[in-house]
């Protein structure tokens, strides 16, 4: 998990987690954050079809994609489970005072239309890290340029990449050094 370091050096926060085989296990490794037994969608919805797949890493709302991988032979159905599913900005509403230092976005392949949701107006953290690729039939991976430009437009820099996850940086909370 991007965010278990900041954990363990006793940051808090809010994980979502829309597989219920999992809550259990994030709730009792993780008691000092609020752990949500949701999805984020791109609004508010009461239930959504959860594709339960093994391995749970590539579970999905999404029956299309679910499908496609089952149909490969890369995953197995565990099973379809209903789940809620909130708006970024209602989770960060309800649970928020003020915009949270980091968010980190990883959705199994709807990052793009919940990251265009996000109300960077209200909502401005310093660090946003999420995965930022997407794979085509071949399973070669592209980077989401709408991402990028989004980023820049909300006026962020790349700070540093890992090929699947990007991590922007608010260029109002970069601190310049210099060296005299």
């Amino acid at each position: 998990n991007n965010t278990f370091l900041f954990y363990k050096q006793g940051c808090k926060g809010v994980l979502v987690e829309p597989n219920p085989q999992l809550i259990n296990t994030i709730r009792s490794t993780r008691p000092k954050d609020t752990c949500l037994n949701v999805g984020i969608g791109i609004e508010d919805e009461s239930e959504m079809d959860l594709y339960v797949l093994n391995p749970h890493t590539l579970s999905t709302f999404d029956k299309k994609e679910a499908e496609e991988l089952i149909k490969n032979g890369s995953v197995t159905l565990e099973k379809v489970a209903k789940i809620p599913v909130l708006n970024i900005n209602s989770i960060m509403n309800k649970h928020f005072d003020k915009s949270p230092d980091l968010i980190s976005i990883d959705v199994e392949g709807l990052n793009e239309e919940i990251f265009h949701t996000m109300d960077f107006q209200k909502y401005r953290p310093k660090v946003i890290c999420m995965e930022s690729i997407a794979y085509n039939a071949e399973g070669i991976g592209t980077k989401i340029k709408s991402i990028l430009d989004k980023m820049e437009k909300e006026n962020y820099i790349l700070y540093a990449d890992t090929y699947l996850n990007s991590i922007f940086i608010d260029k109002k909370s970069m601190i310049s050094y210099t060296i005299s």
